[in-house]
């Protein structure tokens, strides 16, 4: 009898040690209108990044 071929298997884990972040918008910046007054940017003080999933993904190989 001879091999047909070779199914295998794997799992990848991606962010295992489960670390997590966010960045908050710390810029004070903004613009200075032409009437003298200032507005500030709309994203200061807000979350504006976000990471920390955990990702698993199977994945299966045929050879032959």
């Amino acid at each position: 009898m001879s091999n047909f071929g070779r199914l295998s298997f794997y799992i990848d884990t991606l962010n295992a040690l489960g670390e997590s972040y966010y960045a908050v918008s710390r810029d004070p910046g903004g613009r200075l209108l032409a009437n003298g007054k200032f507005m500030q940017w709309p994203n200061y003080g807000r979350v504006t990044n976000i990471y920390g999933i955990r990702v698993y993904k199977l994945s299966a190989r045929f050879s032959f």
